[in-house]
Formats: C-alpha cells, sequence, structure tokens
C-alpha cells in the first residue's frame, strides 16, 4: 500500500523511479498501477460495464478501450462471449482478471500487485504466468507481487524477497530462497 501511495510511510524513506511515495505521489501515480486481492467492482454491472467505468475515469476512450481490454481478457483465457456478463456470476479467477485488465488501462512502468492468482484454478495459474511473462517481456512492465503461495512464483518470479513481520528473511532467486532454512 505505500508504494502504491494509497498509505504514507511512517519512517524511512521510499522511492520509486526517483520519486518520492510520499512527496511525489500524485507523479507517481502516472508510472504504477495495482491489482489488489479484492479488486472493488460494481457486481451486478458486467465485465465489460464495470471495464469501461474505468477507462472514462483514466480519459481513455470507450471504443479503444474495448479493443485493447478484450485481446488483454483473451490473452489470459477470458472468453469474448462473456465480457458482457455480470462480475457476480463469474468466478474470482475470472473477476481477477478483469482487476489485471483494468489495470493495464494505463499503461504502467510498475504493476504492484497483491496475491493476484488468488481464486485461479491451476489453468488459469498457467495462463497468468504467460501473461506476467508477456507484460514483463514485451510491454516492459516492471511487476511486484505478492504472493504467500510461494511456489506458484516458480516461472515467473527474476527475484524473490521473503519477509516476516515487516523483515526481510530472504532474498535471491527462487531456489537460492528455498534453501534458506529460515524461509
Amino acid at each position: 500500500r505505500i508504494l502504491s501511495t494509497l498509505v504514507l510511510q511512517d519512517q524511512g524513506v521510499c522511492e520509486i523511479f526517483g520519486l518520492d511515495v510520499n512527496g511525489d505521489a500524485m507523479e507517481l501515480r502516472r508510472h504504477i498501477n495495482r491489482v489488489s486481492v479484492d479488486a472493488a467492482f460494481f457486481k451486478k454491472l458486467s465485465a465489460w460495464e464495470n471495464l469501461s467505468y474505468a477507462a472514462r475515469l483514466y480519459g481513455i476512450p470507450v471504443r479503444e478501450a474495448r479493443e485493447s481490454v478484450t485481446g488483454i481478457l483473451e490473452e489470459m483465457g477470458f472468453a469474448r462471449d462473456r465480457i458482457d456478463e455480470p462480475l457476480q456470476d463469474m468466478s474470482r479467477g475470472m473477476q481477477q482478471k478483469v482487476a489485471i485488465a483494468r489495470a493495464l488501462f494505463t499503461s504502467p512502468a510498475l504493476l504492484l500487485m497483491d496475491e493476484p492468482a488468488a481464486g485461479l484454478i491451476n489453468s488459469e495459474v498457467d495462463e497468468f504466468d504467460d501473461l506476467i511473462r508477456i507484460l514483463a517481456k514485451e510491454l516492459n512492465v516492471a511487476i511486484v507481487i505478492v504472493e504467500h503461495r510461494i511456489e506458484l512464483l516458480d516461472t515467473i518470479a527474476d527475484r524473490v524477497m521473503v519477509m516476516d513481520a515487516g523483515e526481510k528473511i530472504s532474498e535471491g532467486d527462487l531456489a537460492m530462497v528455498l534453501q534458506d532454512p529460515r524461509v
């Protein structure tokens, strides 16, 4: 929450892209976006209605947004014909895909993800892994993922940091971190 400028830090220094998260929050928000474990939606509205609302908030023309978001959702295995169904009729995994698509509207340089695979079934996790690789490599998006299930990071994480009560326990590639007896 501190990195996404939602909560002010009470000590220390936190900078992203050379910008202070407290002092430069408005400028920083232009470069980052966030996917939360509990994405806020209007559940009775369709996926598209929720996304078009977000597009308007971001100042993105709705027609352009529909084309963009449909492609993103299809990359994640979201059937094109389901975009007009109410979110309340979709699984948590499907809703999470809509949240990821919404976060990509701003073409962020940094995407912060809080347990983005929550609610995804095994086949969806594989699709999610593919999407993360596409974002990181093809779209040049830096991604920070907070995930309690470390095994999900196996194919997507370049570097892993394990924290406990706000303190760093271990850091490195996943294999090195998993060898640390404190993890």
